[in-house]
């Protein structure tokens, strides 16, 4: 996943010269295979225009009218899931806590489904953009990805981790605060492990839920 993951986002941040495969499950069950040059895993865009593989028709399809996909990336040889998730378009600081979310569902990479709770990874430009915690404050430049949960039955995605500047206790205590048994269980936490593997204290949260 890893590997998949810096090709996916070298390949964002420049534009695509050739087309990839893709499958595309809408909400209403059909199936849409075909190619796109359409960097739809990136920031803000909602939408993706497909050539399809048997009509040779291009056609946009929009966020809200996809359940989620499959993307080809032949020089990896890997097809990558991903899913349309509604979720804050930033995330949440001293001066916002509680950010607006996108205007249309964006394309995440599905990355943990537990019982109740869900992770997911979405790349995004980082540069010159500063997030306030109630301990400080930290800087991330270029590009790179957050990392998102979403309990089930809520609506909107939230924001918990960021890559390359992952966060830290000061940043984690203020990310889940609405969640009182978090505070113990992020005093003793090993951040070895959150930087080693950012979904495991989603799973902590998840057994407090």
């Amino acid at each position: 996943m890893r590997r998949v993951s810096w090709f996916l986002l070298a390949m964002l941040v420049c534009s695509i010269s050739y087309a990839q495969k893709v499958e595309l499950t809408l909400t209403d069950g059909r199936v849409v295979t075909g190619s796109t040059k359409t960097p739809f895993l990136f920031g803000s865009v909602n939408k993706i225009s497909v050539k399809n593989e048997v009509s040779g028709e291009k056609r946009e399809y929009e966020s809200v009218d996809i359940k989620s996909g499959r993307y080809y990336f032949s020089k990896e040889d890997e097809w990558c899931t991903f899913v349309s998730v509604n979720a804050q378009s930033q995330p949440a600081n001293n001066w916002n806590k509680n950010p607006k979310p996108f205007k249309k569902p964006v394309f995440m990479i599905p990355l943990y489904e537990g019982e109740k709770i869900g992770v997911y990874k979405h790349f995004v430009e980082t540069s010159n953009r500063v997030f306030g915690t109630s301990g400080g404050s930290m800087q991330i430049n270029g590009a790179g990805y957050i990392y998102y949960y979403l309990i089930k039955g809520e609506d909107i995605a939230k924001a918990y981790a960021m890559s390359p500047a992952i966060g830290g206790k000061k940043w984690l205590r203020f990310v889940f605060k609405q969640y009182p048994g978090m505070k113990e269980i992020i005093e003793s936490y090993d951040m070895d492990m959150f930087y080693k593997d950012p979904i495991d204290i989603i799973k902590k949260l998840e057994s407090l839920l």
